[in-house]
């Protein structure tokens, strides 16, 4: 079965080879090619009109190139730029007078009436405020406030008789209960060390039958080596393709284009 495969696919390869051959060979010139022109030079030599309308090979301008040719004229009823920047001003638009609407147009937006100008830097404080006397509750709310933390500076701090008692509360249990630190879990277990102990049992451990089969080297693998298993035979080098495989390995009709050429002129 083997030994067909390889027949196969060495007929192939053949096959391929002239393909490519054929494929590598340098495309032909056709029989009418026009070579192209050998200067880069345009040839100024251009010919006279001779009435057609279009010609292969020959260079003229038709009456409409010649028109379009020239630069675009001035209008007739075209008026120069003015002699002077300083328009006169005709007695009429003198004399003239706006309506009532175009007046009240011309007039500057007014601020809002409620609108105040931002106040200077420097604030001026008034006399008034100066005479001014602060109340019992603003003195009140001007004092810092005052802590009841019994510290070595404020020994003799009367705190009071219901400030006093604090100091003998007691917390609940809840209070208690929250204060105490998160424990680990029960089944939690620290980490090793990084030198582990091997036990006893380990030690002393004997392998399996299937575990020692398993741990040695494949028998015969080097003794069995073929460096020549992979030798073509002389039948599979003469082997030639079927039709059947030179008819595949034809490419497709509809992808071949017949080059085209251009036309002999008489």
């Amino acid at each position: 079965m083997s030994t067909q495969r390889r027949t196969r696919s060495l007929s192939y390869d053949a096959s391929q080879t002239r393909r490519i051959d054929e494929l590598a060979a340098s495309k032909s010139i056709p029989s009418n090619f026009l070579e192209d022109r050998r200067s880069v030079y345009w040839d100024w030599n251009v010919p006279t009109y001779t009435g057609k309308t279009t010609e292969f090979g020959q260079y003229f301008l038709t009456p409409r190139q010649e028109t379009l040719y020239y630069s675009k004229r001035l209008h007739p009823h075209y008026l120069e730029n003015r002699p002077s920047p300083m328009w006169p001003v005709s007695s009429a638009a003198l004399q003239g007078t706006c309506p009532q609407r175009i007046e009240r147009l011309s007039q500057a937006k007014e601020g809002h009436p409620l609108y105040e100008p931002p106040k200077e830097v420097e604030t001026v404080v008034s006399d008034r405020a100066k005479r001014a006397i602060c109340s019992a509750r603003v003195r009140t709310l001007a004092q810092p406030k005052h802590t009841y933390q019994r510290d070595a500076e404020t020994p003799s701090r009367n705190l009071g008789s219901s400030q006093s008692r604090r100091g003998d509360a007691e917390p609940s249990n809840r209070i208690l209960l929250l204060s105490q630190h998160k424990r680990c879990h029960s089944s939690y277990e620290p980490c090793r060390e990084v030198k582990w102990d091997v036990s006893r049992g380990a030690m002393s451990a004997m392998a399996t039958d299937r575990i020692q089969k398993l741990s040695r080297p494949r028998e015969g693998g080097r003794d069995n080596y073929n460096p020549n298993a992979w030798t073509v035979s002389r039948a599979a080098l003469t082997a030639h393709a079927s039709p059947r495989i030179g008819e595949l390995a034809a490419p497709l009709p509809r992808k071949t284009r017949t080059k085209k050429t251009l036309a002999t002129t008489a």
